[in-house]
Order: C-alpha cells, then sequence, then structure tokens
C-alpha cells in the first residue's frame, strides 16, 4: 500500500510540473497574448485540482465529503429554486 502512496505522490509532481512548464513555455512566446494563454491556464487548473483530488483519495482524504458538508446550505437552495423554475 505505500508503494502505492509514493507512486502517487511521485507521478503527480511529475505530471504537474510538466503541466506547469507547458504553461510557462507558452507565455513566453512574443506572439502569444495573455488572453490566448488564458483557457490554457483554466484547463491546466482543473486538470492539477483534479489530480490532487485522486493523489488524497488514495491517502483515505474524502474531499467530496467535506466540500457536501461545507456548502449544503448553498446547494440545498439552489436545488430548491431550480425545482420550482422546472414547475
Amino acid at each position: 500500500m505505500t508503494i502505492n502512496k509514493i507512486t502517487a505522490i511521485i507521478g503527480t509532481g511529475l505530471a504537474i510540473l510538466f503541466l506547469l512548464g507547458l504553461t510557462v513555455t507558452l507565455n513566453k512566446s512574443n506572439m502569444i497574448g495573455f488572453f490566448d494563454i488564458l483557457p490554457v491556464y483554466i484547463i491546466m487548473g482543473v486538470s492539477i485540482t483534479m489530480m490532487l483530488c485522486e493523489v488524497l483519495l488514495q491517502f483515505g482524504i474524502h474531499l467530496d465529503e467535506k466540500i457536501e458538508k461545507k456548502f449544503r446550505p448553498v446547494l440545498s437552495f439552489l436545488d430548491k429554486i431550480l425545482r420550482k423554475k422546472k414547475k
């Protein structure tokens, strides 16, 4: 079990370094502006967040439950609003 955790940390760290290097390399170009790279930043941020969530899941840390507990009142309020619009 510990080898899985070690490989998860190493693999995720290398993948994050690769993605960050890719975005920094795109940013250095004079031909490409900030708004051209903005979608890349968004996609990289989402993918890095998803990878970190998977690694935390390997360690038994369930972020989805913690987020659900924290935002349960907001989610129930939005659910009520959406159900009223459907009727």
